[in-house]
């Protein structure tokens, strides 16, 4: 399993924080060039089952499922990006004006990419901690 895990503070209020991450729909204009064409597969409202398809591109196809839903502030959405399985974990703490956003990426990569763990770690938590500033970007512009 690779891990990666970014803390940081975003200038929005932890419902909005939470409400934005979990609508995987948006993960597109923050995980750019690492998932495309998000679409939901379940029925509105998003919580707890709410289930996502899109396409990580070099993977293929990707699915998702929010595992864990505690509005505003746990948040654990699992599911299989080509052959591997992954796992975000957001967890939101509020602040004055802002919110403490500690978000955790869990990868287990299939098939012929196992065997490039040690490369993969260190490009996934590159990887994380750029995506996590580009959340946090997109959140404070739209604020």
């Amino acid at each position: 399993m690779i891990r990666a895990e970014t803390e940081l503070t975003i200038r929005r209020d932890a419902a909005h924080v939470f409400a934005y991450f979990a609508d995987l729909r948006n993960e597109p204009q923050w995980n750019r060039g690492h998932v495309r064409e998000v679409v939901m597969t379940t029925p509105e409202p998003i919580g707890l089952g709410t289930a996502f398809e899109g396409h990580h591109p070099g993977f293929g196809k990707a699915t998702w499922r929010v595992a864990e839903f505690v509005p505003p502030t746990q948040i654990t959405i699992e599911g299989e990006v080509g052959s591997g399985t992954y796992r975000y974990v957001g967890r939101l703490r509020a602040l004055p004006g802002a919110t403490v956003f500690r978000g955790r990426v869990e990868w287990e990569p299939g098939g012929p990419w196992r065997m490039f763990g040690p490369l993969l770690t260190l490009l996934l938590k590159v990887q994380a901690r750029r995506s996590f500033h580009n959340l946090r970007t997109e959140l404070e512009r739209a604020g």
